[in-house]
Formats: structure tokens, sequence, C-alpha cells
């Protein structure tokens, strides 16, 4: 194995953790501001731990990923919203509406017989069109169920319980996510790596 491919695969793995860790910081720090501080408390933590993910990967990696930078825009305008009318309504159904547009989005692509999701990871993973039409669809159906999940428990939690809710669904996100490496090493092209990731730009 060349030093130049060992480094690519470090670089691979940062990239990973960077973005898990821009995914998972802000809720849990959400989740626990919320429990201990108070709700309105945990926005603006949301906001703050959101917005210095997304500087860490402009440091790490020198960019910014787009989806990365669409969610921790969606945070920071509605929990300013929630902030602003001190209600907690706006930042809950943020979860609803972006999952929904989300499902929407990959539906008018597979419509198309395209693959939006192509468009945002292209830069991570390099997968057949086959692949990336197959993680399209999971990902729709996904979306919708956490667009549905997300109205039920808003409806029947208090914000605090909601928190709850909402960090075990960013559990369940990153357990549906990780198995789709599956997926990403079967689809995986010549120049990417065992899992699926790109390992030159």
């Amino acid at each position: 194995m060349t030093r130049q491919h060992t480094d690519s695969k470090m670089m691979d793995s940062w990239r990973l953790i960077a973005n898990s860790l821009a995914e998972f910081l802000p809720i849990l720090t959400f989740l626990i501001l919320s429990e201990t501080k108070g709700f309105m408390v945990g926005i603006k933590g949301l906001i703050i731990v959101a917005t210095i993910c997304i500087l860490f990967s402009w440091i790490v990696e020198k960019r910014i990923p787009k989806f990365g930078l669409f969610a921790a825009g969606t945070i920071v305008f509605f929990g300013s919203l929630s902030l602003i009318f001190d209600s907690a309504f706006f930042i809950i159904v943020k979860d609803t509406l972006y999952n929904l547009f989300f499902a929407l989005v990959l539906l008018l692509g597979l419509f198309r017989n395209t693959s939006i999701l192509k468009t945002f990871f292209s830069d991570f993973f390099a997968m057949t069109d086959k692949g990336w039409m197959i993680l399209s669809r999971r990902w729709m159906f996904f979306f919708f169920a956490l667009a549905i999940g997300n109205e039920i428990a808003r409806t029947i939690f208090v914000p605090e319980v909601w928190v709850v809710y909402k960090f075990g669904a960013v559990i369940l996100t990153w357990i549906f996510g990780f198995y789709q490496f599956t997926l990403a090493r079967r689809e995986r092209l010549p120049e990417a790596s065992a899992w699926g990731l790109r390992l030159k730009h």
C-alpha cells in the first residue's frame, strides 16, 4: 500500500468523523441543555454548536458540504424564529418540513430518473448510477417515515420530551445511514475505497 493511498484513507476517515460529529453534537447539546437549562436555552446551544460544526468542516476540509450547510441553515433559521417568538413550534415543526422536503425532492428526482443524493454526496461516495438510484429510494421512504413520526411526536409530547424523541430519531438515522455502506460497498466504482468512499477529488 502506497503512502498516498494510506493518506487518502486517513482523510476519508477524518471526513466521515467530521460529518458525523456535525450531525450528532448539535442535537446532543440540544438534549442536554433542554433537560437541564430549559428548552429555549437548548435552542441557543443548538444554533451555536451547529454553526461551530460548519466552521470546523471548513477548517478541516477547506470547504463546507452542501448538505451540512443546508442542515445548519435550517437550524439557524427555525431556531431563530423560535427564540424571536418565544415558541417551541418553529424548531419542532422544522423536522417535519425538513424531512418532507427531502422526501419530495428525492421523489421528484426518481420520477425524472435522476438521483438528487448524487448531487449532495458525490464528493464523498463513488457509486454506480444504479447504486445512487437505490440509495435515493431508500432515503425517500425513510424521510417520509421521519416526517410522519415527527408529526405524531409533536402532537403528543411536550417540547422537553420531544427532544428525547428527536435524539432517538437521530440515532435511528445514523443506524440507517451506516447500513447504506453495504450498498456503497456493493455498487462502488474503481476509484472508491472498499466501502465506496471517494479516495481522490
